[in-house]
């Protein structure tokens, strides 16, 4: 996953999101994007510092849909 295709901007940081959750049945991982996605919508921007955190955040999750992609793989 390439997180940079997700930019600052707010909706698209949301519609990157909803495409991460589409892309795994993990609940988990699922679990982890609605919580990225509530605290998007408390923080309400993503520029400066703040868009610091935003990107660390959509990192996480593209970590953990790697990863769990991955162990899907593995137990197939």
């Amino acid at each position: 996953m390439d997180i940079e295709t997700a930019g600052l901007h707010f909706m698209q940081c949301h519609r990157w999101l909803e495409r991460m959750q589409e892309s795994t049945t993990d609940q988990g991982v699922r679990l982890l994007i609605d919580d990225v996605r509530d605290d998007l919508w408390a923080v309400g921007s993503v520029e400066g510092e703040l868009g610091d955190l935003v990107l660390g955040a959509l990192a996480s999750v593209a970590a953990a849909v790697d990863v769990s992609a991955e162990l899907l793989e593995r137990a197939a």
